[in-house]
């Protein structure tokens, strides 16, 4: 009986332990914060880069383009704790898209010792268009510089910031003096569909006074059409109406696209 009152006893003091150790290694698994000063810029900001240039203006959460233009963004991140955020990693999604006229990106920064902060920025395209990362365009600005670049750290090209793992930047020390970013840019597609094309006939091409004739129409690659002449307003883009002119008269059509 005493031997087993012992046995309990011991198992019981070995769970207080490891609970012990636990609470402790909680406690020190968030001992660093990211990006939650009052002041701090979003963590994840878009610029027309064709419109305003490598400027420190103009940043926003969310921005316009056009198709061929190109887009800045700029991931953000600030210790704001007093302790070390240590291994400091970005990552932003996606690397491309499909066609749209509203694109949303987000930019994460996060830790070993600081739990992630997320981000998102809209750009919005005047056409449907797709957006893709150019290659090489990965920068990192860093304890406070907004313009320029240094090199990337541990080799990485940059192409790191899309893996679930992140581009790594090291420790970074709490305070102001080493805040920064990392930016990258990203194309809009030009792509517009091929000029349209229209075809129009008579049938009959000759009639007499009060008689009637079929004007038969096809077009390809369109999106409206326009009818001038002896017939006028929006028209079907492909179709046939009955007309009967007074006198020799000429019909014609004008169908359009994106592209003209």
């Amino acid at each position: 009986m005493f031997k087993n009152m012992k046995i309990k006893k011991s198992k019981f003091l070995i769970s207080a332990i490891l609970a012990l150790v636990f609470i402790a290694n909680a406690s020190y698994a968030f001992a660093a914060n990211l990006n939650n000063a009052s002041n701090d810029f979003a963590t994840l900001r878009a610029m027309n880069y064709t419109v305003y240039g490598d400027t420190n203006q103009n940043w926003s959460t969310s921005v316009s383009g056009n198709a061929g233009e190109t887009i800045s963004f700029a991931v953000y991140y600030h210790n704001t704790s007093s302790e070390t955020a240590t291994d400091v990693r970005v990552r932003f999604t996606p690397q491309s898209t499909g066609t749209g006229t509203n694109h949303q990106f987000n930019g994460t920064v996060w830790a070993s010792n600081a739990t992630a902060v997320t981000g998102s920025s809209n750009v919005f395209i005047s056409s449907s268009q797709s957006m893709n990362y150019i290659s090489g365009t990965v920068i990192w600005r860093p304890n406070q510089t907004v313009s320029g670049s240094q090199s990337l750290p541990y080799g990485q090209n940059g192409t790191e910031i899309f893996t679930s793992s992140g581009l790594r930047l090291g420790d970074i020390a709490p305070g102001w003096s080493a805040q920064g970013s990392v930016v990258l840019r990203f194309k809009i597609s030009n792509n517009f569909p091929s000029a349209p094309s229209v075809s129009i006939n008579a049938n009959p091409v000759a009639i007499n006074q009060g008689n009637s004739s079929v004007l038969n129409w096809t077009s390809t690659g369109a999106t409206l059409c326009f009818a001038s002449g002896g017939w006028s307003g929006t028209k079907t883009l492909s179709g046939s109406q009955t007309v009967s002119p007074s006198q020799t008269t000429d019909y014609s059509i004008t169908c359009s696209n994106q592209s003209g």
